[in-house]
């Protein structure tokens, strides 16, 4: 923005040497939205992008392979931090709209979905970014919600995959009514302790829902099982 075009080169090395270096996903993933951002608008600064997509040709398949380690056995706070950041950087790559970066990205996304002792706040998170690209089916992800929700389950690792699954909107759930009662069967059969314990939990989830939304869930949950 200030027009300083003689610093551009060595600050895009600096970058280049420190990308190369640096094993930290969670960094690599913070820088990538401002670089991103910088090659689609940098064009009406007149600058050379040419350099920026080197930087980003390196940090992007290093996120890829750190990530799916970096989601591992991590605490709750690491792990809604974490979660925002994936989501900030799968909006960053579709941004790029590179077929070869989406491949490999949602390849890692799919990889998350499926590890052991990660949390399932990451597993539902990653599974809905999937959904919303068509590259799972609703039944696929009927099934994988039905296991999830399946009686046995910690019930708290449960409302939190369906955070994750339903971050940013429930029109999925409005939309596809298999999913609304498997969701539904889930709540029905819950003690009222265990329901209590975990209202705060879902309330964090269905408060992000707009109002229409909510209005509509609302309906439907007076029905009992929806056809």
């Amino acid at each position: 923005k200030a027009d300083l075009k003689e610093a551009i080169p060595q600050l895009v090395q600096q970058l280049q040497d420190l990308s190369a270096l640096t094993k930290d996903v969670d960094k690599l993933m913070m820088a990538l939205r401002p670089l991103i951002y910088a090659i689609r608008y940098g064009s009406t600064r007149k600058l050379d992008v040419s350099s920026l997509e080197q930087v980003i040709n390196q940090i992007i398949p290093r996120i890829c392979v750190l990530l799916p380690n970096a989601c591992v056995g991590i605490n709750e706070d690491f792990t809604n931090d974490l979660f925002e950041k994936i989501l900030d950087t799968n909006h960053s790559i579709s941004l790029m709209d590179d077929e070869k970066y989406l491949k490999d990205w949602n390849h890692t996304l799919d990889q998350i979905t499926r590890l052991l002792n990660v949390s399932t706040l990451l597993k539902g998170g990653c599974l809905r970014m999937l959904f919303d690209k068509n590259i799972i089916t609703v039944t696929d992800a009927a099934n994988e919600m039905y296991l999830m929700l399946s009686v046995g389950n910690d019930t708290t690792s449960a409302a939190q995959w369906l955070e994750g699954f339903l971050h940013g909107s429930g029109l999925l759930l409005i939309h596809n009514l298999d999913l609304w009662n498997i969701l539904n069967k889930w709540i029905d059969e819950m003690s009222f302790l265990t329901l209590q314990n975990l209202v705060p939990l879902l309330r964090r989830t269905f408060s992000e829902f707009s109002q229409p939304e909510k209005e509509k869930m609302l309906e439907l949950a007076k029905r009992g099982q929806a056809k």
